[in-house]
């Protein structure tokens, strides 16, 4: 497992990072954009998903007020993983406290956004300030792998996160 630093080092994680989103075993990531979840997606066995609908939730005065939901959320920084690393996403102890959770999927070898994303759960209201540092992003090492990801999510051109 890479440190914060070595993942900057090594240009797994892009975009603005100052040195209180360095931590011990990764990168915490600064919440830019956050969307409620409106309506069914769907998972073909065979083919692409289909992405449910979201609408983006406004800041008032600098903070989001949330209720409790499901949340399509949008991080500052982005990533390009290499072919002997893979990257998790978990929320931060302040959210966790809170009554919030963080859903992230694997991002593979291969990966490349200009943008993280992921799935944040609120079982209680939360007011959550615009670029606050909600989650972390770590790294686990693995052996390389030739055949790296190109699915349809690759780059955000799936759809547009700005």
């Amino acid at each position: 497992m890479l440190n914060g630093k070595e993942m900057i080092e090594r240009g797994i994680i892009t975009g603005p990072i100052e040195e209180e989103n360095i931590s011990q075993h990764g990168i915490d990531l600064n919440l830019i954009k956050v969307e409620r979840l409106i309506c069914v997606g769907t998972i073909p066995r065979k083919g692409k998903t289909r992405l449910p609908e979201y609408i983006e939730v406004k800041p008032i005065d600098g903070f989001w007020q949330l209720k409790p939901g499901v949340y399509n959320i949008v991080f500052a920084q982005g990533c390009n993983v290499p072919s002997d690393q893979m990257l998790l996403i978990r929320q931060r102890s302040s959210l966790l406290r809170c009554g919030g959770s963080l859903h992230s999927s694997v991002f593979d070898a291969g990966f490349s956004t200009e943008l993280l994303g992921s799935v944040m759960v609120l079982h209680h209201p939360i007011d959550i300030e615009v670029g606050s540092r909600i989650a972390q992003i770590y790294n686990h090492e693995c052996t390389r792998v030739e055949k790296l990801y190109d699915g349809q999510f690759q780059r955000d051109c799936q759809r547009a996160t700005t």
